[in-house]
């Protein structure tokens, strides 16, 4: 309706100003036609003009969404990613720590696979995403066998092309005489990845350990604590209250 109102000079004199080299491209919105004087000016520099039946704040949403994605900071880790339970659970530790083996055992009670040995992560909307580089997309290294191809083995439901991390486990070979945490995941414990702070476990890889079903049942744990339900918590007021009561019944006596 503006465009409407200005006279053929202005028009040609406004479009030659909006397709400098500043301007990448003009999106017509609500289906609405090329007004000929840009269309004569587009012509005349190969200007791009596309056209859409988006409103024009849908087509803002869409398209910050898309450049936010597309221009993210990105980094890569060494590990393995997993989709455990529906959250994203990216295995991490010095090599030989058997972070493949234990993608192979999730894999194989049901969980998927998003990558393996190099996990490509992005910053997007303040949430860390991972994915798998397209050369090592659907591959798995096992030492002993070589290189499985988790689609063809375990079918398509098996991978995944990206995933949201929700925390990290690390795996560190045992160390005698170390304290490790012995109950829940420690919320102040975290990696930082692309400036945003990830929560992250330490487990002690020895002998006899099931190193997946410690996986699966952290993830449950870290599901239940972001309903509320904190174990280690309630745990803890149970043992406060236990000493409470036996210091009530010593004074008694």
């Amino acid at each position: 309706a503006y465009i409407q109102t200005m006279g053929v000079d202005h028009q040609r004199y406004v479009f030659d100003k909006l397709t400098d080299g500043w301007t990448p491209a003009i999106i017509l919105t609500r289906s609405h036609d090329c007004p000929e004087v840009l269309m004569s000016v587009a012509q005349t520099k190969n200007f791009p003009i596309f056209k859409t039946t988006l409103k024009t704040y849908q087509l803002m949403v869409d398209v910050i969404s898309y450049l936010d994605e597309q221009l993210s900071e990105s980094d890569t880790i060494h590990g393995v990613l997993m989709n455990v339970y529906g959250k994203g659970v990216l295995i991490t530790g010095e090599s030989g720590m058997g972070k493949s083996e234990v993608g192979l055992e999730l894999i194989c009670n049901g969980h998927v696979l998003v990558a393996d040995d190099r996990v490509d992560v992005r910053r997007i909307h303040n949430t860390i995403y991972g994915s798998a580089p397209e050369l090592l997309k659907g591959y798995l290294e096992l030492r002993g066998i070589g290189i499985i191809d988790v689609q063809r083995m375990f079918g398509a439901s098996a991978l995944l092309d990206i995933m949201r991390i929700d925390f990290v486990v690390y795996l560190e070979k045992w160390q005698d005489g170390k304290a490790y945490k012995r109950v829940s995941i420690d919320s102040h414990y975290s990696m930082p990845v692309l400036g945003v702070d990830v929560p992250k476990m330490v487990f002690p890889v020895k002998e006899g350990r099931n190193l997946a079903v410690l996986i699966e049942a952290a993830v449950t744990d870290f599901t239940l604590k972001e309903k509320g339900i904190d174990a280690a918590k309630s745990f803890d007021d149970r043992v406060y209250e236990y000493i409470v009561k036996q210091n009530e019944a010593t004074k008694k006596e």
